[in-house]
């Protein structure tokens, strides 16, 4: 974890001195996954401890509470439970973080060229519409993060002095993510097209092009948790601004370059 992410209260375990240092000494075998297991079953036992008619309620209660989360990391489902200080943002940021992992982790890949997809050929008199697809995916991926990032996120965080409501913001967190991954299989169908040679200077410029969106994406949660961990935060509004765009002169280089190919073919 970072030290922003150390600090939420959520991730909070304690142990004593001995078993403190052998985890931090290990961190392969004792993973976070693993510690907030045990929190969550130490809870239970706890709970149990205080009488079987109460932990009978407590469990209802909470197993009521994570209900949609089960395939939700340790970490967003002990949020729900807990409702730590800024927890609507918190949970925001792990969801999204969480989420986004193996979107990075394949980006990260596919840029590096770890991995190949069978290659789609095209022809030239289909070209133009195939590239026009792409970038309607691409804009219509944005819009749609754009209206569940600002509309979406602030409804489901529910009015100031008020509580957000988990469920929603579970779904909210997830409809960004699947655009994330329509982004990521852009990029993919745009890296591995085989097009008429005259139309591959064409195909290079889009290159990269959905993976920028990514790259502007993937900064929100590491944002919010900057905010919500500064102890001197103050009240009022907080703005991430992100930036989704083309390269300068993007158009009129792809412009040039498929005039170009139509004169050559």
């Amino acid at each position: 974890m970072t030290d922003a992410e150390r600090s939420q209260e959520a991730n909070g375990i304690w142990l004593c001195r001995t078993c403190h240092k052998k985890v931090d000494d290990d961190p392969n075998s004792f993973s976070a996954e693993l510690l907030f297991e045990w929190k969550q079953s130490h809870t239970r036992k706890i709970a149990d401890g205080l009488g079987k008619t109460d932990a009978g309620f407590r469990e209802r209660a909470d197993r009521e509470r994570l209900k949609g989360f089960e395939a939700s990391s340790s970490l967003a489902r002990q949020i729900v439970l807990d409702k730590p200080l800024f927890w609507e943002y918190n949970l925001t940021a792990e969801l999204l973080r969480s989420g986004f992992a193996h979107i990075k982790f394949k980006y990260e890949a596919l840029k590096q060229g770890f991995y190949a997809l069978p290659v789609a050929r095209i022809d030239s008199d289909d070209f133009a519409d195939w590239a026009d697809v792409q970038m309607r995916n691409i804009v219509n991926q944005i819009e749609a993060i754009k209206l569940a990032g600002t509309v979406g996120l602030l409804e489901a965080w529910g009015p100031p002095g008020q509580p957000g409501q988990e469920r929603d913001i579970l779904q909210i967190t997830q409809f960004i993510i699947d655009a994330a991954e329509h982004l990521l299989k852009t990029e993919e169908v745009v890296r591995f097209l085989k097009p008429p040679s005259h139309f591959e200077k064409v195909q290079e410029l889009y290159i990269g092009i959905a993976g920028r969106q990514l790259e502007e994406l993937f900064k929100i949660p590491d944002w919010i948790i900057s905010k919500t961990s500064d102890e001197n935060l103050a009240p009022g509004d907080h703005i991430l601004k992100l930036v989704f765009d083309m390269p300068d002169g993007w158009v009129e280089q792809v412009i040039k370059a498929y005039n170009e190919a139509v004169d050559s073919a």
